[in-house]
């Protein structure tokens, strides 16, 4: 028997909400161990202007993903449709273009709130800050069916966090992402460690 070991790189860019890396193939894998990289990139406040006919919000360079949750404030009166103190999910349209949608699940199937004027005075994007975000280990024996593996790794700054789990017997695993709001990346330097012959 000789020691293997094998390396990975993998990389899960602006979560919004629930993300995975790749499946990572164990293959009589022992032991895995992962440093991740966080970086936290909730956008900043933006302001924007409405268009009721479509539903768009146009704001040069927003910076906002599918998914990321703001609130909107006003110096006048917000589009009819749309409140303050409510939490609104973007769905990326372009660089300068968005929608909102009433649930993480609308936004992802495109659902657009529908708004009836394009409202007065200055209109405000606010994100809500990191909430909610966490990595951990899910893993398989056929590839299909997954089953989370405690612990759960929470994410509240940037920073590096390593997460280490024993494998007896899995074939498959891959990380899973959670933001429930505010955005951030995650870079894996993934360590796959064996006992088998090479």
């Amino acid at each position: 028997m000789r020691f293997r070991q094998t390396d990975t790189s993998l990389s899960v860019t602006n979560i919004t909400g629930a993300s995975a890396t790749t499946a990572i193939s164990l293959d009589g894998a022992t032991f895995i161990s992962a440093v991740a990289k966080i970086a936290v990139n909730t956008p900043i406040a933006g302001t924007f202007t409405a268009a009721s006919g479509t539903d768009i919000l146009t704001a040069t360079a927003h910076g906002f993903q599918t998914g990321l949750v703001v609130r909107l404030t006003t110096t006048g009166g917000l589009p009819a449709g749309l409140a303050t103190a409510t939490d609104y999910f973007v769905i990326f349209l372009s660089a300068n273009t968005y929608a909102l949608a009433a649930t993480r699940a609308l936004a992802l199937a495109g659902t657009r709130i529908d708004f009836t004027t394009n409202g007065t005075g200055t209109q405000t994007a606010t994100p809500t800050a990191l909430a909610g975000a966490s990595v951990r280990f899910f893993v398989s024996n056929d590839g299909i069916t997954y089953v989370a593996r405690d612990p759960v790794f929470n994410i509240t700054a940037s920073g590096n966090i390593l997460l280490e789990y024993n494998l007896p017997g899995f074939k498959w695993c891959y990380l899973d992402c959670l933001a429930t709001s505010g955005m951030f990346n995650a870079v894996f330097d993934v360590i796959v460690k064996s006992n088998r012959n090479a």
